[in-house]
């Protein structure tokens, strides 16, 4: 069996130690991407709680496998601070990357290389891209899926869904619908898994719906099962006996989280 690493490696030095409630997390997130070919689900932790270094964690274990990395956030600083923590953990030996921002920052989007392992983009430039139909975009969507591989996409900040264009820009990639109505889409993406990190799931009940649409899976920490809403990516029809916290993983509340034993930091 493989061994499963609870620590984030630094140019080989432990740079952090996962917290108990961070192993737990990503032992979901392995249970969830092993019993489903395409789950999608919250990760709700507190500010401070370590919602990015699971993620960055997860990304790791999944290149490994040959997957390809969607990192998507509104605020460009967002993506900075992540792509530097990758680079922090000299995964840019062993993979490639590629930004995409827009205001004069990041590369320009008709340069997207096939071959890309890991993209890092903001909503607002990716959703640009899937409008144009971009074909170098479109090929290292569709290369994702060869293989038996899968496209993962990790959204930062995922309580903005319902007021950004990622929700037009799921439905193209995800649903195979026309993208606000002007473009057809041909992304064969049928083989994914879609995380979002936040530490406010809703911001206003007109969001509901929008995370019910993308989010479907969840954990139980009582019973410890997964949980599944049963509605189409993109459509939200949730049952009477559905309860909408079953879209999320929440292992850990603030008070849990000041109790909780600290990480530590290696020099670097």
């Amino acid at each position: 069996m493989e061994k499963k690493t609870d620590r984030l490696l630094c140019g080989g030095n432990d740079i952090l130690e996962l917290r108990d409630y961070q192993k737990e997390t990503l032992e979901v997130l392995r249970t969830m991407d092993k019993e489903k070919e395409a789950f999608s689900t919250i990760v709700n932790l507190p500010t401070g709680g370590g919602k990015t270094y699971i993620g960055i964690q997860f990304c790791l274990e999944a290149l490994k496998k040959g997957a390809r990395i969607l990192w998507i956030a509104d605020r460009i600083a967002l993506l900075e601070q992540t792509a530097g923590e990758f680079m922090k953990l000299k995964a840019d030996n062993e993979y490639t990357f590629q930004y995409i921002w827009g205001k004069g920052q990041g590369e320009k989007v008709d340069c997207i290389d096939a071959g890309t392992n890991v993209i890092f983009a903001s909503v607002q430039t990716i959703a640009g891209v899937a409008l144009k139909l971009n074909s170098k975009f479109e090929e290292w969507v569709n290369k994702s899926q060869e293989g038996g591989r899968k496209l993962y996409i990790v959204y930062n900040e995922a309580h903005h869904i319902g007021a950004s264009r990622v929700n037009d820009f799921l439905s193209s990639l995800i649903g195979g619908r026309k993208y606000r109505g002007e473009v057809e889409v041909d992304y064969k993406v049928n083989r994914f898994g879609i995380i979002g990190l936040t530490a406010t799931v809703y911001r206003g009940d007109k969001y509901l719906d929008v995370f019910n649409e993308w989010f479907k899976d969840g954990y139980d920490k009582d019973t410890k099962e997964l949980r599944h809403i049963k509605s189409h990516y993109g459509e939200s029809e949730i049952g009477e006996d559905e309860r909408e916290s079953w879209n999320r993983i929440a292992l850990v509340d603030i008070k849990d989280l000041i109790n909780s034993k600290p990480p530590y930091l290696c020099e670097t």
